[in-house]
């Protein structure tokens, strides 16, 4: 029989449906899959630069980095806005604030990602593994960031519309 604890949980006055939404669905959720799957894209095709030397691959994650940079910025507009509304002194706003934080430190990394790229500090026939260093270093900060994301819906209740309730219930299941 499945057992069920008050903790997999979530009361519903910990709810706070986001403020930045398209026809009633948060734009923030919307907006983030494109820098995460770029920036992880652009990790890989280092990799397959690594691996082959095919300058092609090089520039593929120059391109995939700044399109993912664009697409960072685009999504932080309405998450800021979401954390705005955020209670001040709560558990749910510590975690958004490191959530945020995370997100400035992946735009920063990035950005200089670009441009160590775009200086051409890298000299022909050496392979760059300070910049993908630092692209290691930003998917490993994704999924600490998406982690931090999935608290902040999953536990939290951010960004959730608040159901009607029927009866008595007080708790809906969250995991």
């Amino acid at each position: 029989m499945l057992h069920l604890e008050k903790s997999h949980f979530v009361q519903e006055e910990l709810m706070q449906p986001s403020r930045a939404k398209i026809l009633g669905h948060p734009i923030h959720p919307m907006l983030v899959v494109f820098p995460i799957g770029l920036y992880i894209t652009s990790f890989i095709f280092d990799l397959v630069y690594l691996s082959t030397g095919a300058p092609f691959w090089f520039r593929m994650a120059y391109w995939t980095i700044l399109i993912g940079l664009v697409g960072n910025v685009a999504a932080a507009l309405p998450g800021f806005l979401d954390y705005l509304t955020l209670p001040p002194n709560t558990e749910a706003r510590q975690v958004a604030t490191y959530h945020m934080g995370i997100g400035v430190t992946l735009a920063i990394l990035y950005f200089a990602n670009l441009l160590l790229r775009d200086w051409g500090v890298i000299a022909e026939n050496q392979k760059p593994w300070g910049v993908v260093i630092l692209n290691l270093v930003g998917v490993l900060l994704i999924g600490l960031q998406g982690w931090l994301g999935g608290e902040l819906v999953y536990r939290y209740g951010i960004g959730v519309e608040e159901k009607k309730q029927t009866g008595e219930e007080r708790f809906r299941r969250v995991a």
